[in-house]
């Protein structure tokens, strides 16, 4: 269920935000300028990555190593999350995923809501048009219910790169800097065009939202036209690119966005003024960090 943001939380984002504010480039004629990033360490095993501090953080700035400054936790800082799950008839050979999707959702919303309360859920049915089903604002218990409600088998494709366009023009002004949009298809046909795809990747961008997207593809099975744009869209927003072959699999995923999605950190390191090119980050025992908004 979504529930109201509680107050620490938003005394926390509240801080953050103004934390974040003042990370502006030095003025004209200083070397060095402050910047900071949302960033998102990738969980190996389904748990939480917590407890790091900046010297936890390796980063390469255009192949400078550069060291982190400062590294705050985001765990209770307001999560939104929209969840877009595919509801088009599965391909011939396939058995609609109604077990495996119920439960596999209702665990992600569990784990989310364990490691932030106040976290905000929202689901977006998609086949023929997305269409929300529990909007942020639902009331008590609606997000759980429509969970258990969920059955695909709607003739016809799933835009889910329709959907991820209008759920990061949703998500653009939730007074957060923690958004994200998870993506969940079954491999059914997406005949969305070319637009389609720059509308993602743009409205990711815009609305500062990583997108996690999962797909379930049986072998052999014909890659969907909306491969390109997902794996585009991932790739700028700071998220991550999922498979597996078979339904059960949606749950060991999920469980690891969720994981993921509990591992947020807000870090700040120093470096010349200008654009940044090419950033990555990682943690000192290996774990991968992706890098999401970038606030300055």
């Amino acid at each position: 269920m979504n529930r109201p943001l509680p107050r620490a939380a938003t005394v926390a984002l509240c801080g953050l935000l103004l934390i974040a504010s003042g990370f502006h480039a030095a003025p004209a004629g200083q070397e060095m300028a402050k910047v900071t990033a949302v960033v998102t360490v990738v969980s190996a095993d389904g748990m939480p990555v917590t407890g790091l501090t900046a010297a936890d953080f390796v980063i390469r700035d255009e192949g400078t190593k550069r060291d982190a400054a400062s590294a705050d936790s985001l765990a209770q800082v307001p999560l939104y999350v929209t969840v877009l799950i595919d509801m088009a008839k599965p391909p011939m050979g396939m058995i609609p995923p109604v077990r495996d999707m119920r439960l596999a959702l209702g665990n992600f919303v569990a784990a989310i809501r364990a490691a932030n309360p106040g976290a905000q859920i929202s689901l977006v049915e998609v086949s023929g048009a997305p269409v929300p089903t529990v909007r942020f604002d639902a009331a008590e218990g609606a997000l759980d219910a429509a969970v258990q409600k969920l059955s695909p088998g709607q003739n016809g494709d799933a835009v889910m790169l329709e959907g991820i366009a209008e759920a990061a023009r949703d998500l653009k002004d939730r007074p957060t800097i923690r958004r994200a949009i998870v993506s969940i298809d079954f491999g059914s046909p997406d005949t969305s065009g070319e637009s389609a795809n720059r509308a993602a990747i743009d409205g990711v961008l815009e609305a500062q939202t990583s997108l996690f997207a999962v797909s379930i593809r049986m072998p052999r099975q014909v890659t969907s036209r909306r491969e390109s744009g997902l794996t585009a869209a991932v790739d700028v927003s700071g998220g991550t690119r999922l498979t597996a072959v078979s339904a059960t699999g949606l749950d060991a995923q999920l469980k690891t966005i969720a994981a993921t999605l509990s591992s947020q950190y807000l870090v700040t390191f120093m470096r010349p003024g200008g654009v940044i090119k090419k950033l990555s980050i990682e943690t000192t025992r290996g774990q991968k960090a992706l890098v999401g908004a970038l606030l300055r």
